[in-house]
C-alpha cells in the first residue's frame, strides 16, 4: 500500500479526474524536461542564423512552455505531498487524542487533580510559574 514516497495514495486516481494519477503527472514532468533539454540542445546544435523570427520564436517558447509544466508539476506534487502529510497528521489526531477513550482518560486525570482532596495544590496558581 505504501510508495517508495511515503505516499500511502500513489496511484489513487483524483476524484472527476479519472485519467490523473500521480505516477500520471510526474511521468509528465519528466517527459517535458526531457522535450525542453533535446530542444534546447538541438537549438544551440542545429538553429543557424537562416531561420526566420517566429521560427525561433515558436521554437524557444515551446522550450520556454515546456519548462513551466516541468515546474508546474513539481510543484503539484510537493502539494500533493503536503496534503498527505496533513491528512497524515489528522488520521494520527484522530486516533490517538481524538478517541473516546483518551479523552474520557483526561477528563479522569485532570478531575482527580483538582479535586479538593488534594492537598498543597492550589487552584489559582498557575502550575508552570516557579513559587516566588
Amino acid at each position: 500500500m505504501n510508495s517508495a514516497s511515503g505516499s500511502p495514495d500513489e496511484n489513487k486516481v483524483l476524484p472527476g479526474a479519472p485519467f490523473l494519477t500521480r505516477r500520471g503527472w510526474r511521468t509528465t514532468g519528466i517527459v517535458s524536461v526531457i522535450a525542453a533539454a533535446v530542444m534546447a540542445w538541438n537549438g544551440v546544435a542545429f538553429i543557424g542564423a537562416d531561420w526566420h523570427w517566429l521560427a525561433l520564436l515558436a521554437w524557444w517558447g515551446t522550450v520556454l512552455v515546456l519548462i513551466v509544466v516541468a515546474v508546474y508539476t513539481v510543484l503539484l506534487d510537493l502539494r500533493f505531498t503536503q496534503l498527505h502529510y496533513v491528512l497524515a497528521e489528522r488520521e494520527i489526531f484522530l486516533d490517538t487524542l481524538g478517541s473516546e477513550e483518551f479523552r474520557k482518560e483526561i477528563r479522569r486525570v485532570m478531575a482527580k487533580e483538582s479535586s479538593p482532596g488534594n492537598p498543597g495544590e492550589d487552584k489559582d496558581t498557575p502550575r508552570d510559574t516557579p513559587d516566588v
